[in-house]
């Protein structure tokens, strides 16, 4: 299964070194149960794919809270988690993700 990674920042600064970035951490947790991925970094300016097309989702951890706007991914991000809800797109939040999945 093909695991799509929405990335919306990198891990902070002091934590990268010892944990490394966001799509890393969930390539070592996933990779074994024999998952394909693809990541989306939100704040590199990366597109949003359509959510009906996807296998299944995760939305990572993020230094942005779910209230902060001024963000420009955030409003995507909200209608993408939308419609991955309304095609029954398997999805799973980490943190800000289940944050932003719960709002």
């Amino acid at each position: 299964m093909k695991l799509t990674l929405i990335q919306p920042t990198d891990v902070p600064e002091p934590l990268r070194a010892q944990f490394g970035p966001y799509d890393a951490m969930f390539h070592r947790l996933f990779a074994p149960q024999g998952f394909e991925f693809e990541t989306i970094k939100l704040s590199a300016g990366q597109p949003l794919p359509d959510p009906t097309t996807l296998e299944s989702v995760l939305v990572t951890g993020s230094s942005a809270g779910v209230y902060d706007t001024h963000y420009p991914w955030m409003e995507p991000l909200r209608e993408f988690i939308r419609g991955a809800y309304a095609a029954r797109t398997p999805m799973l939040g980490i943190c800000f993700g289940h944050q932003i999945i719960a709002d």
